[in-house]
Protein backbone atom coordinates (compact mmCIF):
# COMPACT_ATOMS: atom_id res chain seq x y z
CA UNK A 1 0.00 0.00 0.00
CA UNK A 2 1.66 3.27 -1.13
CA UNK A 3 1.35 6.35 0.49
CA UNK A 4 0.76 9.45 -1.27
CA UNK A 5 -0.24 12.23 1.44
CA UNK A 6 1.20 13.31 4.72
CA UNK A 7 -1.13 13.01 8.24
CA UNK A 8 -1.79 16.62 9.94
CA UNK A 9 -0.16 15.77 13.31
CA UNK A 10 3.34 15.04 10.52
CA UNK A 11 2.37 18.26 9.32
CA UNK A 12 1.78 19.76 12.63
CA UNK A 13 4.72 18.39 13.95
CA UNK A 14 7.47 19.95 11.16
CA UNK A 15 5.61 23.40 11.34
CA UNK A 16 6.42 23.44 15.06
CA UNK A 17 10.42 22.56 14.71
CA UNK A 18 10.56 25.17 12.08
CA UNK A 19 9.20 27.80 14.41
CA UNK A 20 11.14 26.81 17.12
CA UNK A 21 14.32 26.99 14.76
CA UNK A 22 13.31 30.25 13.60
CA UNK A 23 12.57 31.79 16.98
CA UNK A 24 16.55 29.92 18.59
CA UNK A 25 17.73 32.20 15.06
CA UNK A 26 15.57 35.43 15.63
CA UNK A 27 16.84 35.41 19.47
CA UNK A 28 20.65 34.79 18.65
CA UNK A 29 20.57 37.87 16.18
CA UNK A 30 18.88 40.28 18.27
CA UNK A 31 21.38 40.59 21.13
CA UNK A 32 24.42 41.29 17.78
CA UNK A 33 22.35 44.03 16.96
CA UNK A 34 22.30 45.55 20.13
CA UNK A 35 26.32 45.08 20.83
CA UNK A 36 26.49 47.44 17.33
CA UNK A 37 24.07 49.88 18.12
CA UNK A 38 25.43 50.15 22.07
CA UNK A 39 29.08 50.11 20.64
CA UNK A 40 28.29 52.99 17.98
CA UNK A 41 26.48 55.24 20.55
CA UNK A 42 29.36 55.02 22.72
CA UNK A 43 31.68 55.38 19.65
CA UNK A 44 30.04 59.30 19.75
CA UNK A 45 30.27 59.51 22.86
CA UNK A 46 33.97 58.96 23.00
CA UNK A 47 34.14 60.90 19.33
CA UNK A 48 32.88 63.52 21.37
CA UNK A 49 35.11 64.14 24.23
CA UNK A 50 38.06 63.39 22.24
CA UNK A 51 36.67 66.56 20.63
CA UNK A 52 37.10 68.55 23.71
CA UNK A 53 40.15 66.93 24.20
CA UNK A 54 41.68 68.15 21.13
CA UNK A 55 40.52 71.67 21.31
CA UNK A 56 42.26 71.81 24.70
CA UNK A 57 45.65 70.63 23.52
CA UNK A 58 45.57 72.57 20.27
CA UNK A 59 44.38 75.88 21.98
CA UNK A 60 41.85 76.20 19.76
CA UNK A 61 37.64 76.12 18.73
CA UNK A 62 37.01 72.38 17.18
CA UNK A 63 33.54 71.60 16.32
CA UNK A 64 31.59 68.39 15.65
CA UNK A 65 29.29 67.90 12.79
CA UNK A 66 25.99 65.91 13.37
CA UNK A 67 23.74 64.66 10.36
CA UNK A 68 20.67 62.44 10.84
CA UNK A 69 23.05 59.32 9.67
CA UNK A 70 26.36 60.25 10.00
CA UNK A 71 28.82 62.89 11.75
CA UNK A 72 32.40 64.15 11.25
CA UNK A 73 34.87 67.06 12.19
CA UNK A 74 38.40 67.87 11.33
CA UNK A 75 39.66 65.20 13.45
CA UNK A 76 38.23 62.48 11.69
CA UNK A 77 39.41 61.31 8.25
CA UNK A 78 35.95 60.50 6.75
CA UNK A 79 32.64 60.96 7.67
CA UNK A 80 31.41 57.81 10.32
CA UNK A 81 28.44 56.70 9.30
CA UNK A 82 25.67 55.47 11.66
CA UNK A 83 24.21 51.39 11.18
CA UNK A 84 21.11 51.53 9.44
CA UNK A 85 18.60 51.25 12.08
CA UNK A 86 20.04 53.99 14.06
CA UNK A 87 19.73 58.08 13.26
CA UNK A 88 20.18 60.87 14.96
CA UNK A 89 17.64 63.73 15.58
CA UNK A 90 19.16 67.12 16.48
CA UNK A 91 16.47 68.62 18.56
CA UNK A 92 18.13 71.62 20.01
CA UNK A 93 21.65 71.68 18.02
CA UNK A 94 23.29 69.85 14.95
CA UNK A 95 26.97 70.24 15.97
CA UNK A 96 28.95 70.97 19.28
CA UNK A 97 32.03 73.11 18.87
CA UNK A 98 34.27 73.59 22.03
CA UNK A 99 36.68 76.38 23.32
CA UNK A 100 40.29 76.10 23.64
CA UNK A 101 39.22 75.52 27.43
CA UNK A 102 36.96 72.64 26.99
CA UNK A 103 33.94 74.56 27.28
CA UNK A 104 31.65 74.07 24.55
CA UNK A 105 30.86 77.43 23.11
CA UNK A 106 27.61 75.30 21.56
CA UNK A 107 26.36 72.77 24.53
CA UNK A 108 23.07 70.42 24.20
CA UNK A 109 21.28 67.84 23.34
CA UNK A 110 21.68 65.10 20.56
CA UNK A 111 18.90 62.41 20.47
CA UNK A 112 19.51 58.70 19.37
CA UNK A 113 17.27 56.57 17.84
CA UNK A 114 17.73 52.68 17.72
CA UNK A 115 14.58 50.82 16.99
CA UNK A 116 12.35 51.86 19.85
CA UNK A 117 14.52 53.01 22.31
CA UNK A 118 16.22 56.80 22.48
CA UNK A 119 19.61 57.23 23.96
CA UNK A 120 20.51 60.96 24.59
CA UNK A 121 24.01 62.41 24.97
CA UNK A 122 24.33 65.79 26.60
CA UNK A 123 27.10 68.05 26.59
CA UNK A 124 26.92 70.22 29.58
CA UNK A 125 26.86 74.00 29.51
CA UNK A 126 29.85 75.51 31.34
CA UNK A 127 31.93 72.01 31.87
CA UNK A 128 31.57 70.26 28.62
CA UNK A 129 31.28 67.10 29.83
CA UNK A 130 29.40 64.36 27.88
CA UNK A 131 26.48 62.34 29.50
CA UNK A 132 25.13 59.36 27.85
CA UNK A 133 21.18 58.23 28.84
CA UNK A 134 19.13 55.39 28.16
CA UNK A 135 15.36 55.37 27.71
CA UNK A 136 12.66 53.67 25.83
CA UNK A 137 9.82 55.68 24.02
Amino acid sequence: MSRGAYTLLEVILVIAIIAICSLMISTAVSPIENFENSTAVKGIVKDIIHTRNAAISNNKKIRINFSSDYYESELLEEPVKLPEDMFIENHNTDYFEFTSNGSPSVAGSLYIKVGRKYQTITVEPVTGKVNLKKKKK
